[in-house]
């Protein structure tokens, strides 16, 4: 029941524009999230387990798109 209501709380503060965001951030995280979506695909679909190659170019990607954005954006 908590989470129901925190959830309905924390939607009530966004404003009924929505919460802006740039053009250009939205273009490259959205390309970023589908490039994740799409490299997920052959990992979903060799099993249940997550092989150490997988898991670890998983990994290398996240960081490649944390530092990315670490170093474009402060």
């Amino acid at each position: 029941m908590t989470d129901v209501v925190l959830m309905f709380g924390i939607a009530a503060l966004i404003p009924v524009d929505g919460v802006p965001v740039e053009p250009a951030v939205l273009w490259i995280d959205l390309a970023v999230m589908l490039g994740a979506a799409i490299v997920c695909i052959p990992v979903f679909v060799t099993g249940t387990r997550i092989s150490r190659l997988e898991g670890a170019a998983l990994v290398a990607a996240y960081l490649a798109h944390f530092s990315a954005l670490l170093l474009t954006r402060l």
